[in-house]
């Protein structure tokens, strides 16, 4: 989108709040008088920025819209403009104590920091995390109730499983294929079939797509660290669209608002090989916890409390020798902690401009990444809701415009249910995502505009969706994720592995977050954890 469009959007947002209000709250519209009066037309602008804060504060009371949860962006963005604390700054270095020193440093608490630090637990091991641990893969709870801030399911268990048991984990297994929860039992089919479904919703495309999913199976099995293959890097340099022929346009539909969901874009926009692994999904069965994989990282967590740093915004982390020094805040205090390995387990964008010492062919790279954000809001009912009986519930219709803020939702009560753990004094959650595509006007409605504004589109569109009145929300949980999801668009793969290979010979650092290793999913971070704990305990040895 461009600028004009964005001022557009904000204009609407604007239009509709003030509109909606009107018939949500029971104000009274002011009467239009024929003529303005001098007065009128004198108001200053700072008169009307208080009465539309004193309108935001009414519609944030009336919704109980909570603060942001997921990314601050204040110091990432300082980071990004070179505004360093003075203690970070290149010459003062010098001048920092070492606090600390350790076997192993990780940078970055989201998913794959967590695991990688479990599997080093047993060496002095120091996992460094800006906010709290868990990243995307977070929960929280409600009235006994857990709810995802982020990612909410998983696909193939048979490549975490040996470490969910290991803590204790039993997801819930649906029995069900995403399809299957989508279109309500309706088609039945798997890479196996040959024969075609003749009734059911999409049937004709799902059994076209199963061909097509089997006519290129090389795309469930890929391995940057292993080497893609050349009939995969001929699917990474074209967009999933051009395969995607001959499909109908509501089935493609729903490609697109899976896609979104799951990596933030479309099928005009992904590479085919990043495109069709997850499409894979629609296959495969659905695992899931309560509060979604934020149990993983809860469970992580737990474990590991006497590892973690929360709180700690990595400023620097400069090669050495014999290892690396890493520059911290923690609060309003400078440190600085040695390590004879550092795993840096940010996003690209983070990882580039925190790494100091690597050539320009190492960290070159890091910035070329597009990157998609995401909102999730959880809408908390104060009473059961029985009217959900799908997982996953896409927003397919064919007049949803640009200005539509609801992709996809899902009840979180739904796993509960499937063990008999649910309470209807649980009430109802609804987790409600809105992503946005690389480029798009996505950052700057999540950090740039009013957050009562949005959150407020969100429950109206939700309100007339699903038919559940607003004035039974007790409460609005938004969480931002701005540069959430690197963009697997044509040429990814190369690019993964060209980076890999660049600090492959490093043996002082390692770069492990999931992105750099394949489409960011939770096996993706698992096998990001892995190849970063062996690099690590390589320098041992």
């Amino acid at each position: 989108m461009n600028i004009q469009e964005i001022k557009n959007r904000r204009h609407f947002l604007k239009e509709l709040v003030a509109l909606s209000a009107f018939g949500m709250f029971g104000w009274e519209p002011p009467v239009a008088a024929s003529e303005k009066t001098l007065s009128e037309t004198a108001i200053t602008e700072k008169t009307l920025a208080e009465n539309t804060q004193a309108e935001n504060t009414r519609l944030e009371q009336a919704l109980k819209i909570e603060p942001y949860r997921g990314d601050d962006p204040d110091r990432g963005h300082a980071l990004r403009d070179g505004h360093l604390p003075d203690l970070c700054k290149p010459s003062n270095l010098g001048k920092l104590e070492t606090s600390d020193s350790a076997d192993f440093v990780i940078v970055g608490g989201g998913i794959t920091g967590l695991i990688t630090a479990y599997k080093l637990r047993n060496y002095k091991t120091v996992l460094l995390e800006a906010g709290n641990p868990g990243g995307q893969s977070s929960l929280e709870e409600r009235k006994g109730l857990p709810y995802s801030l982020g990612a909410a399911y998983f696909c193939d268990l048979e490549l975490v499983n040996p470490l969910l048991q290991e803590l204790g984990l039993n997801p819930v297994c649906s029995g069900l294929r995403p399809m299957d929860l989508i279109f309500d039992n309706r088609e039945k089919i798997n890479l196996a079939e040959t024969k075609a479904i003749k009734d059911g919703h999409f049937a004709k495309d799902l059994y076209e797509l199963g061909k097509l999913l089997k006519g290129n199976s090389e795309t469930s099995a890929i391995s940057v660290i292993d080497g893609v293959k050349p009939s995969q890097s001929k699917l990474d340099s074209i967009k999933l669209a051009d395969v995607l022929t001959g499909f109908g346009e509501p089935f493609l539909r729903f490609i697109d608002r899976f896609l979104l969901s799951s990596i933030c874009l479309t099928a005009a926009e992904i590479s085919a090989l990043a495109g069709l692994y997850l499409l894979q999904d629609l296959f495969e069965t659905i695992y899931a916890f309560p509060g979604g994989n934020g149990a993983i990282s809860k469970a992580l967590t737990a474990r590991l409390e006497e590892h973690i740093i929360r709180n700690a915004f990595v400023w620097s982390v400069q090669m050495k020798s014999d290892g690396a020094e890493v520059i911290f805040q923690a609060q309003d205090s400078i440190r600085k902690i040695s390590c004879k390995h550092v795993i840096i387990a940010a996003p690209p964008i983070v990882a580039g401009r925190i790494l100091q010492g690597a050539s320009n062919t190492e960290k070159g790279p890091l910035f070329s990444f597009r990157y998609g954000s995401y909102l999730v809001s959880n809408f908390i009912y104060q009473d059961e809701s029985k009217r959900f009986a799908n997982f996953e519930n896409f927003n397919l219709s064919d007049k949803a415009t640009e200005t539509s803020l609801i992709n996809d939702f899902i009840p979180a009560e739904l796993v509960l249910k499937s063990t008999g753990s649910y309470k209807p004094s649980m009430g109802s959650i609804l987790t409600v995502y809105s992503p946005f595509q690389p480029g798009s006007q996505g950052r700057s409605l999540l950090f740039g505009s009013d957050r009562v504004e949005l959150l407020t589109q969100v429950a109206h569109e939700l309100s007339a969706r699903t038919g559940l009145e607003m004035s039974t929300i007790e409460a609005v949980v938004p969480t931002r994720w701005g540069h959430a999801m690197a963009a697997p668009i044509p040429g990814y793969f190369r690019k993964l592995e060209n980076l890999l290979n660049a600090g492959r010979n490093n043996p002082v650092y390692t770069l492990n977050h999931s992105s750099l290793f394949g489409v960011q999913c939770l096996e993706n971070a698992y096998v990001a954890a892995h190849y970063g704990a062996e690099r690590a305990l390589r320098r041992l040895k």
